[in-house]
Order: structure tokens, then C-alpha cells, then sequence
């Protein structure tokens, strides 16, 4: 797209990317379950290369929008390039069907290669569990494994002594990439800056749009000049002076309105989320990780062992009743704060979910 007649990115095309990469900055923390942590980034990164494919090869200068447009353009992009490298997800920022084969692939290797391994050594754990103790959350990986077709392959004192190293092999490889996903700094501050170029070029366009649309519309009509012998003025006629003057004091203010309604908003001013996902979002944006992650699975459950919400909430089958208690005080201050009805508690080993009546 090197010509010089060569059409300019349309709106939609910009919106597109200014709109993936919000939400690319929007995503924040982690679960500390790299799989889990892919899933997570894996819609957010793909519609950042999708939105930023057809953008790539316009020049710097393009026509119709703000001259800094084409360089928040390139400056998205070398952010994100530098992303995917830090990533491995070179092959996943390719257009589809590609990338979701490469998905695929990779997930079933990770499956064949780590998630087997954990499985097969949680079942033959169980096997001997008449014998030997088996802690709770094994005992749950056992019966997934069972349910998902794998049988004991080891003895029972062989599965209990590499269970620690073949659980953590499960929650810290990860299957698309070279590493875990996360933005490091720098990126995340180059990205931003180019984030805000771009976006404020766009707001740009728009009002000019307005503007242009507003004066267009405002516009008085012709003179037209009387013919002669021409019939007397009626009372209409000798009213358009005075409408066309009213039509120019009505443009005014809607070009008023306009420049109002593009301008942003007061910093600071945030409405309340409206829904337990914006409120799951909201906590992800201020780095309450661990809040998020804890509500987001208790959504579909009353109860769950602690246990449980240690091995998944906080990636750590070890971690103490009082940590996760502690967690639970914040998010209850949290739902205080959103005014959500959502309340948890601990007892009996066990954390409780309770919908309060609105």
C-alpha cells in the first residue's frame, strides 16, 4: 500500500484498534497458572493483531486524518512486535485459520506431554489411598483424571513422591509460548504513549467531522433574486431573512454541543460496576488479582473447600486458611464499595458465597 492514490485507513478501521488495545491495557494481573494466564490474554492478543494487520502497511502520512495518526499507528505496532517476541506468540499474532491450529497443536502437546503426567500421578496416588494419605485436592485431580480416561501407570508411593514435581510443571508451563504472559514495563508504557497518540487523533477526526457536518447543514440557502414583474412578497417570503438568521443561531449551538460532547470527561469520574464481570474487571484493573480470581470461580458455586480455592485462587495447595480469609475481608470491602450483593465468608474448612436480597 505504497501508492500514492492509495485510499486512507476508514474510521472503522482505526476504532477497531483503538478499541483492541484498550482492552489489551485493560487486562492486568495474573493467576500464576500459566496455562490459565494464556487463555486469559489469548482474545485480547489476537484482536490486537487482527485490528493492527491492515494498518501496517499505510505510509506515515495519511490523508484525511491528523498527521501524528500514521505514527501512533507504528508506535502501537512496535510495542506490540516487541510484546510477541518477549511471548513466542509470533505464530498466534497470524491470521486465523492459521493461529487456531497453532492452538491446538500446542495445547494437545502440552496435554500429551505435562497434563497426562500430573493425571496419571494423581491416579495412581489414589490407587493406594488405603495405605497411603492423600491430601483433598489430589484426591480431585485423581477423579478428573479418572473421568478423563487415565489409569494408574506407577505404584502408589511413586505417584505420591513426584506429585509436587509434576504439579508444578502443570501450573508454570506454558503451552502456546516460551514464557507466561505478562507486559513487561517498558512495553506497557510504549504502548500506552501510542495508545493515547492514537486515540486522541481519532477524537480529533471525529470532532472535525462534526464540525464540518454542523456548517454543512448551517449552510444559508441561495439568493435568489426576484424576477421581474414578480407577485408580492407573501408572509413566508418575508419571513425567510428572519428563519435563515434563527437556522444560524440553532448551528451555532448544536457546533456548541458538538465540541462539548468530544471533549473528555473530568479524570476521576468512574461509574460503579454494574455486574459482577465489571466488577471481576474492575478489581483486575486496580492489580486486586487474587480478589478477581476468587469471585470469578465461586460464580457458579455456593461452597468450596479450602482446599480447593488454594490450589486455584492462589496457585498454592499450601496456602493457610488465614491468607484466604484475609483475601475474603478485601473483597467484602470491595462489594461494599461497588454496592454489589455479593458477600463471602469461611468456616468449617470450607468458603461460603451469599447473594444479599437487593
Amino acid at each position: 500500500m505504497n501508492g500514492e492514490n492509495v485510499p486512507p485507513p476508514t474510521r472503522e478501521q482505526i476504532a477497531e484498534l483503538v478499541g483492541a488495545v484498550s482492552d489489551f491495557l485493560k487486562k492486568d494481573g495474573l493467576f500464576n497458572i500459566a496455562w490459565l494466564d494464556e487463555s486469559e490474554w489469548l482474545p485480547l492478543f489476537g484482536r490486537v493483531a487482527d485490528a493492527l494487520r491492515p494498518l501496517r502497511s499505510f505510509p506515515p502520512r495519511l490523508d484525511g486524518w491528523p498527521q501524528r495518526t500514521g505514527r501512533a499507528i507504528r508506535g502501537v505496532a512496535s510495542a506490540f512486535d516487541g510484546i510477541t517476541s518477549d511471548w513466542g506468540w509470533e505464530a498466534i499474532a497470524e491470521p486465523e485459520p492459521s493461529r487456531s491450529a497453532h492452538v491446538k497443536a500446542c495445547r494437545d502437546r502440552f496435554l500429551e506431554t505435562v497434563e497426562r503426567t500430573m493425571y496419571e500421578a494423581a491416579v495412581s496416588w489414589q490407587a493406594g489411598s488405603e495405605e497411603l494419605p492423600i491430601p483433598k485436592w489430589v484426591d480431585t485431580a485423581a477423579e478428573d483424571g479418572w473421568n478423563h480416561g487415565y489409569r494408574p501407570t506407577m505404584s502408589p508411593e511413586q505417584g505420591m513422591a513426584c506429585w509436587d514435581d509434576v504439579r508444578a510443571k502443570w501450573l508454570k508451563t506454558p503451552p502456546l509460548g516460551k514464557c507466561a504472559p505478562e507486559v513487561a514495563e517498558p512495553r506497557r508504557l510504549a504502548i500506552i504513549e501510542a495508545f493515547n497518540l492514537l486515540e486522541s487523533a481519532l477524537k480529533d477526526a471525529d470532532t472535525d467531522a462534526k464540525r464540518r457536518e454542523v456548517k454543512e447543514s448551517a449552510s444559508p440557502a441561495p439568493v435568489q433574486l426576484a424576477a421581474p414583474f414578480s407577485s408580492p412578497p407573501s408572509e413566508d417570503d418575508e419571513a425567510a431573512p428572519i428563519n435563515r438568521a434563527l437556522a444560524g443561531v440553532d448551528a451555532v449551538a448544536e457546533l456548541r454541543e458538538a465540541d462539548s460532547s468530544m471533549r473528555p470527561a473530568p479524570s476521576g469520574i468512574c461509574s460503579l460496576p454494574q455486574t459482577i464481570d465489571e466488577a471481576i474487571q474492575a478489581l483486575r484493573r486496580k492489580r486486586a488479582t487474587t480478589q478477581a480470581a476468587l469471585i470469578e470461580y465461586m460464580q457458579d458455586r455456593k461452597t468450596a473447600s479450602i482446599d480447593d480455592v488454594g490450589f486455584t485462587v492462589h496457585g498454592d495447595t499450601n496456602t493457610s486458611e488465614d491468607a484466604i480469609r484475609q483475601n475474603i475481608t478485601r473483597i467484602n470491602k470491595s462489594m461494599i464499595e461497588y454496592k454489589m450483593p455479593l458477600r463471602f465468608g469461611v468456616g468449617g474448612g470450607y468458603v461460603h458465597k451469599e447473594v444479599l436480597p437487593e
